[in-house]
């Protein structure tokens, strides 16, 4: 009897402890599931909101660049026709007046292109091409004043114009101020330099 009463404090404990590291594999399970869950649970959250940062922010980079080149492109187009100009101002300050008033006109149908379809301008000429400069213009000058010359001057021959020097830098700055105006109208783009004449 003594034995067995002695036995059973020994049996308990070991019963126990076993318990106690049957409990340890479970408990250390637990503990992985829960190291595994927790980033699933985190990046599951969080990885939305970066997805809508990044789209944001390449819709904002899209919307940036539409706007720069809406600005850029005519600023451009004002560029290069300020380039002809000064190249026509130099026609005059050294008296080649001959060519002045067919650069002023391939300029001028140069500008006008860049601002309307090709459709609508290349087959216009004579009167009716100065009549599509006035509306541009918003005056009167190309039909009923200096700018003309720039369809007389066709049929005058060759290096023998009846202009004087006052006259031809009146219909430069016809065309420079006609190039300021057209300017603020935002032109499509600028089409390249043709080696043909233009047409008045």
């Amino acid at each position: 009897m003594e034995q067995s009463l002695a036995t059973n404090p020994g049996s308990d404990s070991n019963q126990l402890s076993g318990q106690a590291a049957g409990s340890d594999p479970q408990q250390a399970l637990l503990e992985q599931l829960r190291d595994i869950q927790t980033p699933e649970l985190h990046g599951s959250a969080v990885a939305p909101a970066h997805v809508i940062a990044l789209l944001t922010l390449l819709l904002l980079l899209t919307l940036l660049a539409s706007w720069f080149m809406r600005r850029r492109v005519p600023q451009r187009w004002h560029e290069e026709a300020k380039r002809e100009l000064v190249s026509i101002r130099g026609l005059l300050d050294s008296g080649d007046y001959h060519d002045v008033l067919p650069a002023c006109s391939r300029l001028l149908r140069r500008v006008v292109l860049a601002m309307q379809h090709r459709t609508d301008v290349a087959s216009v000429t004579g009167d009716a091409w100065l009549q599509k400069l006035d509306q541009l213009h918003g005056s009167r000058e190309f039909t009923k004043g200096c700018g003309r010359h720039l369809l007389d001057a066709q049929y005058q021959p060759a290096g023998k114009s009846s202009m004087d020097k006052t006259e031809f830098e009146a219909v430069v700055e016809l065309v420079e101020d006609f190039v300021r105006k057209s300017a603020k109208a935002a032109p499509r783009t600028y089409p390249r330099r043709s080696r043909q004449t233009g047409q008045a």
